[in-house]
């Protein structure tokens, strides 16, 4: 698992709180998006979720760019 260094992962998960609760505060209160925020910044440092993520993205990329890729997806 890859660590940032403290400092930056400090700010990164400041940041991330503060959109998080700016953006759904006011539909799901301040302390569940707080919580929401923490579990995603969490959920965001596993290096094998970030990068099968990646590839489901990069593939629906392809598939829009290259329609005829469409019948070698399952």
């Amino acid at each position: 698992m890859y660590y940032l260094p403290e400092h930056t992962c400090t700010l990164a998960r400041q940041h991330l709180t503060e959109s998080v609760v700016s953006a759904l505060g006011s539909l799901v209160g301040e302390p569940a998006a707080a919580r929401g925020a923490a579990k995603l910044f969490c959920t965001a440092q596993c290096r094998p979720h970030n990068k099968q993520l990646f590839y489901e993205l990069f593939e629906l990329v392809l598939v829009e760019v290259f329609p005829e890729l469409k019948r070698y997806c399952h």
